[in-house]
């Protein structure tokens, strides 16, 4: 569960809070950061945190699916 309050949910609470502002202006940009562990974990790394930021990448390209049609970007570094 730590991996998920430090790599997950941050960003969703941030967004929960600015893309509406966003959406309602027509513009604005979210950036999330994942990580390559998202499709190649490291065997010296830890499970969970390969899947929090499994679980940030399709939430991004859920997300950009839904605001990209009204102006917000949603990219993923």
């Amino acid at each position: 569960h730590k991996e998920l309050s430090l790599n997950l949910f941050p960003a969703v609470r941030l967004d929960r809070l600015l893309v509406p502002d966003m959406v309602a202006r027509g513009n604005g940009v979210v950036v999330h950061v994942t990580s390559i562990q998202r499709v190649l974990p490291l065997p010296e790394s830890t499970t969970a945190y390969a899947a929090a930021k499994a679980a940030l990448s399709t939430y991004s390209k859920a997300m950009s699916k839904e605001v990209s049609p009204k102006g917000v970007r949603v990219v993923r570094v």
